[in-house]
């Protein structure tokens, strides 16, 4: 660890079994180790609307009985439940089935984090009858209701856990968003309560939502968010919400942990949709749960399960034959995470790309129908005002442009964002993503 303050280190990936290991040393045996299971995003709508009505083993593959057989599993219930109309948001609405959530807690998951940007989609009814759902499946919530950065802890084998669950502000006009039932991660409480709960708990679990959907690096205020949680007293942080898998690091914090640090599980079970198929990245076939190995009333390590999305089929584990090229995927992705510099660099490619493939126009699109009186086209320019996702990415690209920046970033991370898309870098993909709409 640098001795004037906190720094990273590389994150690297090794195939042991049929997992990998990110963090720690190769797992104890089951009786010295309990574990703790994370999914990412998962909605009961679209070609995911009958999940209610399929076994674990249609939706989850091999990986069902990981997730019943864990200690804690806890997933992302992306989507909200009808309740008054849906709200009129940038963003679309997405409608889950109310029966879904007993069908979660039969697959095994206890534990659903709803600080994400479709739990109020159906306003402040649609967000209590989510809760009240939970509450009758018998689930567990964190990060909405009434007090929506309360942790909620749990005794796993002889390890105390809290988990917390922030999201960051995104489509405008919710007032959900900003942190009055939903836990906004910008909040200035955050990093008060993230030290209150480590101090509370053996180890501390934070799950975040947000950054840019569909680049394979987290932007650069969203890398620099996680690491000031984990600096704050996470013992692990998790990230989900892009609909693409990307890396991690390790933080060595100020006061001597060490502490990992995982940006995007990928898409878990759900569906992307956006307005041309083409434009929907090969990677979103992509993902992998993170467990968490706990022994000794400490994080003893931390694994991936990587698994292929296979249209509206579920998800199915990568074949142990096939491990070793996920770890090379994994570690391109993760190859300039540990320093700040290059995360900027990467921030600068992907900004010249999307100002020049989308932003630009619907700058110009939508501001101008929004002088010309059009209500609907005030809802996309205040969520380009107050969701750090695409107010980060429009000032950068402006400052760029006053000072004839863009267009010269890395040439290098250039030509690797354009084979991303192209699926070709790192490597091709491990599931068959839907790319119909």
């Amino acid at each position: 660890m640098s001795e004037t303050g906190p720094d990273n280190r590389p994150m690297s990936f090794a195939s042991i079994g049929d997992r990998i290991l990110v963090y720690g040393t190769e797992a104890r045996t089951r009786d010295e180790r309990s574990t703790v299971l994370v999914a990412g995003d998962w909605a009961s709508c679209r070609c995911y609307a009958d999940a209610a009505e399929r076994s674990a083993s249609s939706l989850y593959g091999e990986y069902a009985d990981a997730i019943r057989d864990s200690d804690l599993a806890i997933v992302n219930f992306e989507c909200g439940l009808a309740g008054e109309e849906p709200v009129k948001k940038e963003g679309p609405n997405l409608e889950g089935t109310p029966e879904s959530l007993q069908a979660l807690r039969s697959h095994g998951f206890q534990l659903v984090t709803l600080a994400n940007n479709h739990t109020v989609d159906f306003g402040r009814a649609g967000l209590d009858s989510l809760l009240e759902r939970c509450g009758d499946a018998g689930l567990d919530v964190v990060g909405a209701g009434s007090e929506p950065y309360r942790p909620v802890y749990y005794t796993v084998g002889r390890t105390k856990v809290g988990v917390l669950n922030f999201v960051e502000p995104m489509e405008a006009p919710v007032p959900s968003h900003t942190g009055d039932e939903l836990a906004s991660a910008f909040d200035i409480r955050v990093l008060r309560d993230v030290q209150e709960a480590r101090r509370a708990c053996d180890v501390l679990l934070v799950i975040i939502h947000g950054s840019r959907e569909y680049v394979p690096v987290p932007s650069l205020y969203w890398y620099t968010y996680a690491l000031r949680i984990a600096d704050a007293g996470a013992d692990a942080v998790v990230g989900h919400h892009p609909h693409v898998p990307q890396g991690g690091t390790i933080r060595q914090t100020p006061d001597g942990r060490t502490v990992p640090v995982l940006y995007s599980t990928g898409n878990f079970i759900f569906r992307p949709a956006m307005p041309v198929a083409a434009q929907i990245p090969p990677h979103t076939g992509d993902g992998y749960l993170v467990e968490l190995e706990l022994a000794d009333r400490k994080l003893h390590g931390v694994c991936l399960l990587p698994y292929g999305i296979h249209g509206g089929d579920g998800i199915r584990a990568i074949p142990r034959f096939d491990l070793d090229r996920f770890c090379r995927f994994m570690s391109e992705l993760s190859g300039d995470l540990h320093d700040p510099a290059r995360v900027e660099a990467w921030f600068d490619a992907v900004v010249d790309f999307q100002w020049t493939k989308h932003y630009a126009g619907r700058f110009q699109r939508f501001t101008e129908k929004f002088f010309e009186g059009d209500v609907d086209a005030l809802r996309w320019v205040r969520s380009h005002h107050r969701s750090p996702t695409h107010y980060e990415l429009i000032d950068r690209a402006l400052m760029r442009i006053q000072h004839d920046l863009l267009g010269t970033s890395d040439p290098e991370l250039r030509a690797r964002l354009t084979a991303w898309y192209d699926g070709t870098w790192p490597c091709g993909g491990f599931g068959s993503p839907i790319a119909d709409q």
